[in-house]
C-alpha cells in the first residue's frame, strides 16, 4: 500500500474517530439509538435500574391516541436512564377503537379521557409522590430523571422547570404544589403563570425535538 493511500485513510479514520465522539458528547448518537432500535431491550435494562427515590416518582406523559405510534422515541428515552421511577403514567384526552402499540402496555399504565392538567391529582393522593410531567415531543438526556430529582432535593418548596425561551420541556411537582387553581385550569401553561413564584427553572441541555 503506498504511504498516500495509508495517510489519507488514517485521516479519514481520525476524522470519523473525532465525529464519532463528538456525537457521543452531546447525546447525538443515543438519539439516533433512540429512534432506530426498538423497545424492548430498553425495557429489559430498565427493570435492571435501582428506584429514583425512597419516595414516590412517577412520570406522567399527557398525549392522544393517534400519537401513540409516534412516541416510541420518547418512551425509549425515559427507560434509558441511570435510575428508574415507580411508575409511567400516559393520559390520553380521548379513547378510540384504535390499536395501541402492545410495547407500551409493558411500561405504561393508560388513563383514557383525560381532560387536561387537572387530570393529573385523580390518581396520586401521597403528598410527597414526585411527578414529572414530560413533553410527547421530545426525547430526553440519559440522566434527565437523576437531574430533575436532584435539583427537587435542592429546592423541595419549588416547582422545578426545565424550559427554554418560555417553552416547558418538562416539569416536576408534588401534590403539595396543587391548589384549588388546579380544579379549574386544565391547561398546565396556564397553570404555571399563576404560579410562577413558585417555579426554579434549570438548565439541562441535553433535551432534542425528535424526528417524527
Amino acid at each position: 500500500m503506498e504511504k498516500k493511500t495509508i495517510i489519507i485513510l488514517s485521516l479519514i479514520s481520525i476524522v470519523l474517530s473525532l465525529l464519532y465522539l463528538l456525537l457521543e458528547y452531546y447525546g447525538l448518537s443515543r438519539f439516533c439509538a433512540l429512534h432506530l432500535y426498538p423497545c424492548e431491550p430498553y425495557i429489559k435494562e430498565y427493570s435492571k435500574l435501582e428506584h429514583a427515590s425512597k419516595e414516590r416518582v412517577i412520570i406522567v406523559l399527557l398525549t392522544t391516541v393517534n400519537k401513540l405510534k409516534k412516541i416510541k422515541p420518547v418512551i425509549s428515552s425515559l427507560l434509558d436512564q441511570t435510575v428508574k421511577v415507580n411508575e409511567i403514567n400516559i393520559l390520553l384526552s380521548e379513547k378510540k377503537n384504535k390499536e395501541i402499540p402492545k410495547y407500551l402496555y409493558k411500561v405504561a399504565n393508560f388513563y383514557y379521557n383525560c381532560k387536561g392538567f387537572s387530570s393529573l391529582v385523580t390518581k396520586e393522593r401521597d403528598k410527597n409522590t414526585k411527578i414529572i410531567v414530560v413533553n410527547d415531543e421530545y426525547v430526553y438526556g440519559k440522566d434527565f430523571v437523576e437531574t430533575i430529582l436532584a435539583a427537587s432535593n435542592s429546592f423541595p418548596s419549588n416547582i422545578i422547570s426545565i424550559e427554554n425561551n418560555k417553552f416547558n420541556y418538562a416539569i416536576l411537582l408534588t401534590p403539595d404544589d396543587f391548589n384549588e387553581d388546579c380544579q379549574t385550569c386544565d391547561c398546565l401553561s396556564s397553570w404555571l403563570k399563576r404560579n410562577l413564584n413558585k417555579i426554579n427553572i434549570i438548565e439541562y441541555k441535553e433535551i432534542y425535538k425528535k424526528l417524527v
